[in-house]
């Protein structure tokens, strides 16, 4: 009886193993895709993107390739500080170390992290406050900083609108002599001047 129960059991084992292999035999749907007009080369010839044929042949309706990127630079926000009072214009201000306002000589681990000051100057973004999603080296001397800009609704008021700005910790030397694109996540440029 235990010899019955073992042959039935391998039995079944090589079922199951014969089952799980046809999942890798090749299917004709490309052939059927074909024939009906929906492959994928067609779908991207029809999105006006060109592709390497031979990936559109194995690819699935609807893949893409990824997007390469440049490097991505650490940071980290903070709050801007109630101790230093707003700059008069627009601009970038890169604080390391050596070089940074004295009032602000407490708030940070200089040996540690340099500070980026953004402040934009766009007239139609005043009352507005900014959120850093990324930051990105484009070439070798620019870094993209990418920002979420929405109206500012805190219970601070003021009597007038002030222009947003931004504190954001970088690595020490990170982003030391670097060149500054300032954009929306929609890639709209930002005047800081």
């Amino acid at each position: 009886m235990i010899i019955t129960k073992m042959k039935w059991l391998s039995v079944g084992l090589i079922f199951v193993v014969m089952l799980s292999g046809c999942s890798l035999i090749p299917s004709n749907m490309n052939n059927a895709q074909k024939a009906s007009g929906t492959n994928s080369e067609s779908n991207a010839n029809n999105q006006g993107a060109s592709a390497d044929k031979s990936d559109d042949a194995t690819a699935p309706n609807g893949a893409q390739s990824a997007k390469s990127s440049g490097e991505q630079i650490w940071f980290d926000k903070d709050q801007p500080l109630s101790s230093v009072p707003r700059m008069s214009t627009g601009g970038i201000w890169y604080y390391t170390q050596d070089q940074h306002p004295g009032n602000i000589d407490d708030e940070y681990e200089w040996d540690e992290v340099d500070v980026l000051h953004i402040q934009i100057s766009d007239k139609e973004y005043l009352g507005y406050k900014m959120e850093p999603i990324g930051i990105e080296m484009i070439g070798g001397n620019t870094a993209k900083v990418i920002i979420k800009l929405e109206e500012d609704k805190s219970d601070y008021e003021t009597d007038e609108e002030e222009a947003p700005r931004l504190y954001v910790k970088v690595k020490q030397g990170a982003l030391e002599g670097k060149q500054f694109i300032i954009q929306t996540e929609d890639g709209e440029k930002l005047n800081t001047n």
